[in-house]
C-alpha cells in the first residue's frame, strides 16, 4: 500500500496547554453577546481584528460547553455573578 493515502499524526508538543482556549474566553464572549448584544458574527470579526480568529460556530459551542448559555437563558447566571461580586467587595 502506498504511503500517499496514509494518515500520519504528529505528537502534541508538551508545552501546549490541554485546553484550546483560556477559561476566561467563554465569559468574555458571553458578556459581549448577552451583555452588549453583539451577534456572534461581530464577536468573530472583533476577535479576528485582535489576531485571535474563532469561528462563529465555535463561539456558540464554547458558550454551550461552558454551560453559560443555559445559565443566562434560565436567569441563574445573574444571581451567581451578583453573589460573586458581593463576596469580592466584602
Amino acid at each position: 500500500m502506498s504511503s500517499v493515502w496514509q494518515d500520519f499524526t504528529a505528537p502534541t508538543p508538551p508545552e501546549l496547554p490541554p485546553e484550546k482556549y483560556d477559561a476566561t474566553v467563554a465569559s468574555m464572549i458571553a458578556l459581549l453577546r448577552y451583555g452588549s448584544g453583539l451577534p456572534f458574527n461581530r464577536v468573530q470579526r472583533l476577535q479576528q481584528d485582535l489576531g485571535e480568529a474563532v469561528d462563529a460556530s465555535n463561539i456558540s459551542s464554547l458558550l454551550t460547553t461552558a454551560n453559560i448559555r443555559r445559565q443566562i437563558e434560565d436567569g441563574s447566571a445573574e444571581g451567581v455573578n451578583m453573589q460573586r461580586l458581593d463576596a469580592e467587595s466584602n
